[in-house]
């Protein structure tokens, strides 16, 4: 945006411009660990999206649309317990697992344009979206009596034994939420613009139990979206 901005003519939308279409996409990914000399554990996640919106313009300010959007996310969890048995022999136990979930959704949307300056505009936005996940886990555990510490590494113990056990599963739940996020449009031209979605405050239920509710206000630059309007 800074780079082309010099080269752009001073111009507002163009008021004949009725409909927008949106492209929207963000990827986010992060890695933490905790833990002490008996208990550790790491937790590595990785998620993307894509959506098309397709709006028409209620009046100047007001813009009313439907959508479509695909989720992903990617998550594994290492659980490693250390517990000592004696000078020279340690007890471990290893959880790791891996969740994959796929999320198809349809959205309407409402938004609103703030007119911060010739080619910018703030658009507060109010998405309401549903979908159904599947949600993919593999869990993996292996155990062992003894370990023998050698060197400051953990070394296997021939007399003792392992404990190994894989399971998977499979799910599917119902999702919906609402979101009110901020975004900054600016335009290029009078049909052509970029987006930048700031993250926003959400309400997320699933199965329609009200139990399941979720808040979640995340204004993380991790999870903003990028997305390019055409207007005609």
């Amino acid at each position: 945006m800074l780079l082309c901005c010099p080269l752009l003519a001073v111009a507002q939308m163009d008021s004949t411009s009725h409909i927008r279409m949106q492209f929207r996409a963000g990827y986010a990914d992060q890695a933490t660990s905790s833990g002490a000399s008996i208990n550790a554990a790491a937790l590595q996640s990785s998620s993307w999206n894509a959506g098309l919106t397709l709006g028409a313009a209620i009046n100047k300010n007001w813009e009313l649309g439907v959508g479509v959007e695909y989720q992903h996310q990617k998550m594994n969890t290492l659980l490693q317990l250390y517990l000592p048995i004696n000078d020279e022999q340690i007890a471990v136990a290893i959880q790791q697992t891996e969740t994959k979930i796929s999320l198809p959704l349809f959205s309407l949307y409402s938004a609103y344009y703030i007119h911060l300056s010739n080619r910018l505009y703030l658009t507060p936005r109010l998405d309401v979206r549903y979908g159904q996940a599947k949600e993919e886990s593999t869990e993996f555990i292996a155990t062992s009596t003894s370990f023998r510490k050698d060197g400051g590494y953990l070394m296997p113990d021939y007399g003792g034994y392992y404990t190994l056990r894989e399971t998977s599963s499979t799910s599917k739940y119902k999702f919906f939420a609402m979101q009110l996020s901020p975004e900054l449009r600016y335009f290029l031209s009078n049909n052509i613009g970029v987006s930048l979605g700031l993250g926003g405050v959400q309400l997320s239920l699933v199965d329609w139990e009200w139990d399941s509710k979720q808040w979640l206000a995340n204004f993380n630059p991790a999870y903003w979206k990028l997305g390019l309007i055409v207007a005609f």
